[in-house]
């Protein structure tokens, strides 16, 4: 079962992602599937970037008590 960081996380990333999908829509003329591949790629990278920011939070890395 998934815990509510984690469907959090993939919320956060699915509408950043979006976010990024919106930028090169209106940026440039592309293809369908090229900005649904650039929209994969976004909330994959984002996802990435959140969950190693929350493995240093969590080893205490990034802000130790």
């Amino acid at each position: 079962m998934a815990s509510d960081d984690k469907i959090i996380d993939f919320l956060l990333a699915f509408f950043l992602g979006f976010g990024v999908f919106r930028f090169f829509r209106k940026g440039y003329k592309t293809s369908a599937i090229v900005k649904l591949i650039l929209w994969l790629v976004g909330v994959s990278f984002i996802w990435w970037v959140i969950d190693w920011v929350f493995v240093l939070m969590d080893k205490e890395l990034l802000w130790p008590e």
